[in-house]
């Protein structure tokens, strides 16, 4: 069954309620978790309709939020290599797990941010939290090290945006 882009868009707006509203997140974090969640469920639609409810005040679309003034991203980016079919298989191949933290047992997570750029480089890699400075420290050693990207287009042509990703640490 189809879903329509007027049902998508009812779809990311309840699921931003729902996470304000249940979980009692800010809009901006409620936003993040909706882009998250159409990242998951793989509808570029739904995710594209959750960045449309947003606006940046940097002038930047992101993967948390695109200002609707400057209409819809047409695609959101992804790995340009087919090497890997999406983001986590390239954290999950590539992801080392930092020394000092498996010697203590230790697991944790980092939420980095960084700009893909019209032609598909990465710039202004920011972790913004992070449990320790380990896990800070490879999240940046990942991020740059990524393959070239796709960048994300409005009215079919390339745009800087801003991505974030959640890298979690667990010991296996």
């Amino acid at each position: 069954m189809k879903t329509t882009n007027s049902l998508r868009q009812i779809i990311a707006s309840a699921a931003i309620v729902a996470f304000i509203g249940l979980l009692g997140l800010s809009e901006s974090q409620a936003q993040s978790e909706t882009v998250a969640l159409a990242n998951q469920l793989n509808d570029p639609l739904v995710h594209n309709e959750a960045l449309a409810l947003t606006e940046d005040k940097s002038g930047t679309e992101t993967a948390s939020a695109a200002s609707t003034s400057l209409g819809a991203l047409t695609s959101f980016p992804y790995l340009s290599t087919e090497q890997f079919a999406n983001v986590e298989d390239y954290v999950r191949g590539h992801i080392r797990y930092p020394e000092a933290e498996r010697i203590r047992g230790k697991k944790g997570h980092a939420k980095v941010q960084f700009d893909i750029m019209p032609d598909g480089s990465l710039e202004n890699i920011d972790v913004v939290e992070a449990d320790s400075e380990a896990f800070a420290e490879e999240a940046r050693r990942l991020i740059a090290g990524m393959p070239q990207w796709v960048a994300a287009t409005r009215a079919h042509q390339p745009v800087k945006t801003r991505h974030q990703l959640n890298l979690n640490f667990r010991l296996r």
